[in-house]
């Protein structure tokens, strides 16, 4: 972390690098962090973070819109991970994909509770149309870091999968994020 905040703490960046990680405990949770009332060469450290971890966000999703996801698990898991892994709140994003399987948009259709989130499959299926998708990724995240899907998690995937089906669209997979990976419910064998 020293390095990343070299060009915005100098010679400092050791101790203010170690000064962040005592605050806050960890990168997570310097990202995650309400900076406003740090210090200024702190809160500077932070946004400079920040704004690095905004960079790889958008690099992971140029490699998205550059490959075909049907064969890359692996990518689709990091970006998952990535973007969604470490929210406190249960989110439902979905990846809409072309016909050559690469991203179009991701959406964050929901965001809920620790514990739980709801969403329309119709919103779902309306914005396949609106970004002319050809098929979907839907993902949701679990924040107490359990990665089984729930029995109502793979009963609403195969009633998403089923109205995917009915309108023509390929139901990819349903991923379950956790801050430390995910589980793709088409590789466990649920779908």
């Amino acid at each position: 972390m020293a390095a990343l905040i070299r060009p915005i703490a100098g010679h400092d960046s050791e101790q203010v690098a170690a000064e962040l990680i005592a605050t806050f405990g960890g990168l997570r949770q310097i990202l995650n962090a309400d900076a406003s009332s740090l210090p200024d060469r702190l809160r500077s450290s932070v946004n400079h973070l920040r704004q690095t971890e905004e960079l790889f966000s958008q690099l992971l999703r140029e490699q998205l819109q550059e490959t075909m996801l049907l064969d890359q698990p692996a990518l689709v898991e990091k970006y998952l991970t990535h973007e969604m892994g470490s929210l406190s709140v249960e989110q439902v994003r979905i990846l809409y994909l072309d016909s050559s399987y690469r991203l179009i948009k991701d959406y964050v259709a929901a965001s809920g509770t620790r514990w739980k989130v709801r969403v329309e499959i119709s919103k779902i299926l309306r914005k396949c149309i609106l970004f002319d998708a050809s098929a979907i990724i839907i993902a949701h995240n679990h924040p107490s870091s359990r990665w089984k899907p729930t029995a109502k998690d793979i009963e609403s995937t195969h009633i998403l999968a089923e109205a995917s089906r009915m309108l023509s669209i390929e139901f990819i997979d349903h991923w379950i994020v956790t801050e430390d990976g995910a589980l793709s419910m088409r590789a466990a064998g649920l779908l």
